[in-house]
Parts: C-alpha cells; sequence; structure tokens
C-alpha cells in the first residue's frame, strides 16, 4: 500500500512539474489550401474547416469589439463630472459607429457565410501567404482588404 502510494505521489509530481501545451497560432498555409478545397467541395472536410476558422474569427471579433468599446466606455465614465459625460455622449451620438469600425472589418448584414468565404479565397489567392504567416494574420488582412469600413456620408 506504502508503495503504490509512492508511486502514485512521484507520478503525481512529474505530471505537475510537465509544461502545459501552449496554443500555437495555426499556420496560414493549410488554412489557404482548406480555403481553396472549400470553393471545390465546401461540405469536404477542408472546406468545412475553413468556412468553421472563418465563421469563429468573425464571431469572435464581433464579441471581442463590442467588449473592448463597453470597457474603454466604462473606463472613461469612471472619472468624468455630468458637464463631461453630457459632451462625451451628445459627440458619440453624432458619431455613433459600430464597434467593428475600428478594426476596418464592416461586413454587411446582408453578407452569408459563403460570401465571405468567398471573398477570402479570393483574396489569399491575390495575395498569397508570406511563409511563417499565421491564418489569423492573412484572414484579418483578407477580410479588411475585401469588407473595409467606409466613412459614413453626412
Amino acid at each position: 500500500m506504502l508503495q503504490r502510494l509512492r508511486f502514485l505521489s512521484i507520478a503525481l509530481l512529474c505530471l505537475a512539474a510537465m509544461p502545459a501545451a501552449a496554443v500555437e497560432p495555426a499556420p496560414a498555409g493549410p488554412f489557404r489550401a482548406d480555403c481553396r478545397a472549400w470553393a471545390a467541395a465546401p461540405a469536404g472536410p477542408e472546406g468545412r474547416r475553413c468556412q468553421a476558422y472563418i465563421q469563429g474569427f468573425i464571431d469572435g471579433s464581433v464579441v471581442a469589439n463590442t467588449r473592448i468599446v463597453q470597457g474603454v466606455s466604462e473606463e472613461f465614465e469612471a472619472g468624468e463630472t455630468y458637464s463631461q459625460r453630457a459632451k462625451r455622449t451628445r459627440l458619440r451620438e453624432r458619431n455613433r459607429r459600430n464597434p467593428a469600425w475600428y478594426t476596418g472589418i464592416c461586413i454587411p448584414d446582408t453578407v452569408t457565410i459563403g460570401e465571405a468565404v468567398k471573398a477570402v479565397v479570393a483574396q489569399l489567392d491575390a495575395v498569397p501567404p508570406a511563409p511563417g504567416e499565421t491564418a489569423a494574420t492573412v484572414l484579418y488582412s483578407a477580410l479588411r482588404a475585401r469588407f473595409p469600413c467606409r466613412p459614413a456620408a453626412n
């Protein structure tokens, strides 16, 4: 019994000493290959992987952007006077922008995921990723190139 307990203790210590695996960024090359496969077979495993990556990137960006804007707004509100807040909120009403504006990517609500994937594939074909680039970097660049934000007309 004592021997089993020692063995278990040593095993647990070894496991605790092992470094946790870091989340490594997805490389751009396989991402581009998956997205090019999507063009031929959207329902295939590579095509679905490309579509899911793009959908997750877009969904995550929307949530993160909204939360960042809320956080910055809350930070400003914390130490301001009534008149400062009145000026800021009136100015914000005049210049109200979707939080995505600050990323430079403004995908219209009418764009389907299929249209977004086609746009990304076209951009990745026009500007192939450089060696060592990540999927997130090339996807951001592709979406920004294909769906740029335009200033609102007054």
